[in-house]
């Protein structure tokens, strides 16, 4: 293996911390010396990005369980690379490998920062239904609310990349799913995906919404919340929950760029009467499970019964930061992945 004495790539570098919201001159598209490596390490050239939501809060500096992104260093997020250089044995040049040097051209690698992706699929996928997003949707679903077939699901946010990972996976399993999106055309999205109803949440009251879906498919509860949102979403569907009920709680957008505390649910003692078991989860807590998550999702993906709900966006590494601050607004369907 042999490098050149000094390795460059261009990299997006915080510059200031964003407030709600984001700014151009929040981070700089810069030059950046890489780490020269050698034996044990391999260098890579990302073919593809995928732009996160839970980045905001390490950009913020908010970030309950992630730490925050350094002033003046390189951002960090999920990436495919194809390496160019290996000092690994069993990673060769040509293979592509996820990790988490995102934000950048080029990155060098040791063995533990990096996964072999399996060349039988899209290596793109890795960032989308057979990786983090496909994983969450799963644990949410499989080891938390523990869905089964006959169950009424609500996902909120089922047009998002892990919304719309679950609408499928709850629709493989046999139960009977309900949506929300925020717009006309997200909404479409996920009924083309299979599920049997679906609500604009800017249409109206969300209450009133989800009260009309159960009644369109005929179910007079929920069985399975699959919390993507938090806010009046969770209230509402808090309010519809069938005895014994289960809500996973994944994330809450809703709350991810407010300045102060967002109040709770004012409804929570719906969740004694009906005897509701509401989580929130973390992937770092199943670990364990990534190699029965990645053999039920590869047949899956196999099967056709989950596809990756992808919006691939052109024009490389410089369209990144702005690319992040539209998807904040919402203005993509799905894993927004940067093809670099």
């Amino acid at each position: 293996m042999s490098y050149p004495k000094e390795l460059h790539t261009a990299a997006w570098v915080l510059q200031r911390r964003p407030q709600e919201t984001l700014r151009s001159d929040d981070v700089r598209l810069c030059d950046v010396v890489l780490p020269l490596g050698g034996e044990g390490t391999v260098r890579v050239r990302n073919v593809a990005m995928s732009l996160e939501p839970y980045l905001y809060g390490r950009l913020s500096g908010r970030a309950g369980y992630e730490a925050a992104y350094n002033l003046g260093e390189p951002l960090r997020g999920p990436a495919v690379g194809v390496i160019e250089d290996s000092g690994v044995q069993g990673l060769p040049v040509g293979a592509h490998v996820l990790h988490d040097y995102g934000w950048r051209d080029r990155a060098v690698l040791s063995l533990d920062e990096c996964t072999l992706i399996d060349a039988a699929h899209d290596p793109k996928l890795s960032l989308g239904v057979l990786g983090l997003t496909g994983m969450t949707a799963w644990v949410g679903l499989r080891k938390v609310a523990q869905a089964c077939e006959g169950d009424t699901v609500f996902i909120s946010s089922a047009a998002g990349a892990v919304g719309s990972a679950a609408v499928q996976l709850a629709l493989a399993t046999g139960c009977t799913v309900i949506g929300s999106a925020g717009s006309r055309a997200k909404c479409e999205s996920v009924l083309r995906l299979g599920a049997h109803a679906v609500f604009n949440y800017r249409d109206g009251s969300i209450r009133d919404q989800l009260r009309a879906s159960l009644e369109r498919v005929g179910k007079t509860g929920i069985d399975v919340y699959f919390d993507n949102v938090g806010g009046e979403q969770l209230e509402a569907a808090i309010r519809e929950m069938a005895v014994h009920g289960r809500i996973a709680l994944c994330g809450m957008t809703s709350a991810y760029s407010a300045s102060t505390p967002q109040p709770g649910p004012s409804n929570l003692l719906k969740l004694v009467w009906n005897r509701v078991r509401m989580e929130g989860f973390l992937l770092r807590d199943h670990r364990a499970d990534k190699s029965e998550f990645l053999a039920e999702m590869s047949a899956a993906v196999e099967e056709n019964t989950v596809r990756s709900l992808d919006t691939v966006l052109p024009g490389g590494l410089a369209v990144a930061w702005e690319s992040f601050s539209r998807m904040r607004e919402g203005a993509f369907v799905g894993k927004v992945i940067i093809d670099l």
